[in-house]
């Protein structure tokens, strides 16, 4: 090699091309879906925020996540459980659970539920503030079933020892735990009853169920009467029901029939844990609806005619004496509303304006 082609050469930069694999550093992880899948439920026990030890484990929610590249890597993960009570009494992180080494692998995408918590997936304890446990201990239903407010969870997801802040997603349970339903009207034992009555029922749930049985002359106690053939029974997201006209059997007059409405309060796998009320019976008047347009014609005539004109236009209005009376807000039997007219034919004086609302 001569001296002019050497410095030919040496006037040129040696440049050199590495190819690196790239790092996990290069990947992060995703929620998909975002939020989470949960369970539509409204009713937890203490036991089902003990993931690891749930004697009874029931599903509640199922986190989906994915790689940004569709690659695989080692991820961690935490769940927090923050409490809001009726009336503003808060927990901001009431429950906690992480996973542990070696944590888990997302090939790809990989799905999580609750059920994989402390099984298939590594984790420590659920550590419990002990003030927030001690209060919901305090104030659970009978079973262990936590009280009604607004359970909110939160998690958080990341790269095994990636410095970049963890990728966070939300969901919440609202825990309603209706303990009672109250039955308004047909009130029990009223025997002044249409064959086509309005029922009413008091209930802090979304659905109820409803069921009438006919009571048999021959059945003695009402819990009897409900072991038959309903002759209605249907689910209502509400708090009343007009009985039908058609589609199912018809109330008789003269007949005694019992009633209650269970309040539905749905659980994990699709089924609903159940509040009954109790057992209320009422009688359909012989008469059906003429005698309750019997007791309309008696206060018309106990009015007189200077309020002829709201019966008039009851009648014009072919209004009908269905669903429950009420006086002063309070529902009133058939048998009520009698004496309330007797008691107005003895004393016409009381009586100062008329009117229809």
């Amino acid at each position: 090699m001569n001296a002019r082609l050497l410095t030919r050469i040496l006037q040129y930069p040696l440049v050199a091309v590495f190819s690196l694999p790239l790092t996990s550093s290069a990947q992060s992880i995703l929620f998909d879906p975002d939020p989470p899948v949960v369970s539509p439920i409204h009713r937890l026990t203490i036991a089902d925020l003990d993931f690891q030890n749930a004697t009874t484990p029931k599903w509640l929610f199922t986190i989906g996540l994915r790689t940004s590249d569709g690659g695989t890597l080692q991820a961690r993960m935490s769940i927090r459980v923050s409490i809001q009570l009726p009336g503003g009494e808060s927990y901001p992180e009431a429950a906690r659970v992480e996973t542990v080494d070696p944590h888990f692998a997302i090939e790809g995408n990989r799905t999580i539920t609750n059920l994989d918590l402390g099984h298939t997936i590594p984790t420590g304890p659920t550590v419990y503030d002990q003030v927030a446990r001690s209060r919901l201990e305090q104030l659970a239903l009978p079973g262990g079933t936590l009280p009604a407010g607004l359970y909110q969870f939160v998690v958080e997801a990341s790269v095994v020892n990636d410095v970049n802040p963890p990728r966070v997603s939300r969901f919440s349970i609202d825990v309603m735990n209706p303990s009672s339903v109250e039955l308004l009207f047909p009130l029990d034992g009223d025997d002044g009853i249409n064959r086509f009555p309005l029922f009413q029922w008091r209930y802090d749930g979304e659905t109820s169920r409803i069921a009438v049985f006919e009571k048999l002359p021959t059945q003695g106690s009402l819990e009897e009467a409900i072991t038959g053939t309903p002759h209605l029974t249907q689910e209502v997201r509400g708090l009343t029901l007009q009985y039908p006209q058609a589609g199912v059997r018809s109330l008789e007059q003269g007949k005694t029939y019992v009633w209650y409405v269970e309040g539905l309060v749905p659980e994990s796998g699709g089924t609903n844990f159940k509040v009954r009320s109790l057992l209320r019976a009422f009688t359909v008047t012989p008469q059906g609806l003429g005698s309750l347009n019997s007791l309309l014609d008696e206060l018309e005539a106990v009015l007189g005619p200077k309020y002829k004109s709201v019966f008039d236009e009851i009648r014009n209005a072919a209004l009908s004496p269905e669903g429950a009376m009420r006086l002063n807000g309070n529902p009133v039997t058939s048998s009520d509303l009698a004496h309330i007219i007797r008691r107005l034919r003895d004393n016409p004086q009381s009586i100062t304006s008329v009117v229809l609302e």
